[in-house]
């Protein structure tokens, strides 16, 4: 099957121009608004966050945006829901362990069976960044989602 020698160009990774991300330190990244954003620009419904040098930091879907958000509206004492950023969400143990192991990388010759492989490895990974040399301490040069490799791995 093609999957195991398709390159990663050849699979159309999402290049950083084309993706919406955002960019620590998370203090300043607001949920609401975010969720406001991704919905204006269409472009899914995952978060990848960059450090400051374009280098990865997590990737937060939307949905685990929306359980948090709801979990905390119904706390006992609720807080003002358009004042939370994901370092709220960070203060979560459970939550930042998740997010902690939200991405794999990948070396920018690797191909998709390398990339499925290294994803494989995190039972709840469905994000992969491509970096010059494979780790999250460079600047990523593509994403490759559990959905591209599902439509490349079609025959």
């Amino acid at each position: 099957t093609e999957i195991y020698t398709l390159s990663l160009h050849d699979a159309l990774p999402i290049s950083k121009p084309d993706m919406f991300f955002k960019t620590l330190p998370a203090t300043q990244i607001n949920l609401l608004n975010t969720l406001a954003e991704l919905e204006a620009t269409k472009k899914g419904s995952r978060i990848p966050v960059l450090d400051d040098k374009g280098c990865p930091a997590y990737v937060v879907h939307r949905s685990t945006i929306d359980r948090f958000l709801v979990q905390r509206s119904s706390a006992a004492s609720p807080p003002q829901l358009n004042t939370l950023t994901l370092d709220d969400m960070l203060q979560d143990s459970s939550l930042k362990s998740a997010l902690d192991k939200s991405f794999v990388t990948v070396n920018d010759t690797a191909t998709l069976a390398d990339a499925k492989a290294a994803m494989d490895q995190i039972t709840v990974c469905q994000d992969i960044f491509v970096t010059k040399a494979g780790t999250r301490n460079e600047p990523i040069l593509g994403w490759i989602t559990n959905g591209i490799i599902e439509d490349n791995a079609k025959v």
